[in-house]
């Protein structure tokens, strides 16, 4: 469905934070085990990242988002799926510390996003899955997006 390109819309706003932060973690699993979904077949391992709320500020044009980051591995490894899921974990953290530190540039639709923080709202912790052949590590994030230019 598109719109009625008729009708008036703000030109600008903030970025999607699931598509900021998949976009930035993308390089740590470059074949494509990342999104804001996991189908049952889907590979592991798996980063999952999730909007859960948000706050926006239009007199000051940015939004403050929640966001979760789940790392799933096969829990039929044993051993082997305990470290890759931590390790693994141990690796989007680190990334996220270094967008937070830096503020790196994130390029989504061509353009870098306004990135105005990130801050560790919950630190990486092994949290049940539902599905007992899959682990999963899970952290939270706060991120700040300033409006962009929208086309």
């Amino acid at each position: 469905m598109s719109l009625n390109p008729s009708v008036e819309l703000l030109d600008e706003g903030p970025d999607d934070v699931e598509t900021v932060v998949i976009s930035w973690l993308r390089p740590l699993l470059p074949n494509g085990q990342i999104a804001n979904g996991r189908l049952p077949d889907d590979p592991l391992p798996f980063i999952g990242v999730n909007h859960l709320t948000g706050e926006e500020c239009v007199e000051e044009s940015y939004v403050d988002e929640l966001v979760s980051v789940h790392v799933l591995a096969d829990r039929g490894l044993g051993n082997s799926g305990n470290l890759a899921c931590a390790s693994l974990m141990s690796g989007v953290h680190r990334r996220m510390l270094l967008l937070a530190r830096y503020l790196e540039p994130v390029m989504v639709d061509g353009r870098p996003a306004d990135i105005e923080y990130v801050d560790v709202h919950m630190r990486p912790r092994w949290e049940p899955y539902g599905d007992e052949q899959i682990l999963r590590k899970l952290a939270r994030y706060r991120v700040g997006l300033a409006y962009a230019k929208l086309s």
